[in-house]
């Protein structure tokens, strides 16, 4: 199973997303900031990896809060993603990887768009609802 970082960055109840592109995996759709941990690094340090190379923002480690845990589990895919809020970071956040994504902007937890990333929009609706997990298996095409 492989481990997933994800960032809820949040700001006057509105959530960063980014829009994924050339990734071949849900290209298109909005999602968090976030990634695989590299090997040989703890969760907050791939957080903090992450938060750095995708938007170019500083985050202290010890300042992440897990809010959630997600296990996605597809019949040849199995994941657990791990949501992180943090109060404070440092720079304003944009694209560093246009190759990976090509979109970033603020919405509404009220109004979120119609294309997110299935998992994460349920996690999202569930961290509000102040649920710790979500076991989550997409639905078949």
């Amino acid at each position: 199973m492989a481990t997933v970082v994800l960032l809820m960055l949040m700001h006057e109840n509105k959530v960063l997303l980014m829009r994924r592109c050339n990734t071949n995996w849900l290209d298109g759709y909005y999602d968090l900031v976030g990634g695989h941990l590299d090997g040989n690094e703890t969760l907050t340090a791939a957080l903090c990896r992450e938060a750095m190379e995708e938007i170019g923002i500083t985050i202290q480690p010890d300042k992440a809060k897990l809010v959630h845990l997600l296990h996605y589990l597809a019949d040849d895919t199995e994941y657990m993603y791990t949501f992180f809020t943090v109060n404070k970071w440092r720079s304003e956040p944009s694209i560093l990887e246009p190759n990976k994504c090509d979109d970033l902007r603020w919405f509404s937890m009220d109004n979120l768009p119609e294309n997110i990333a299935p998992a994460t929009k349920t996690a999202l609706i569930n961290i509000r609802s102040k649920i710790l997990l979500t076991e989550f298996t997409p639905a078949k095409s």
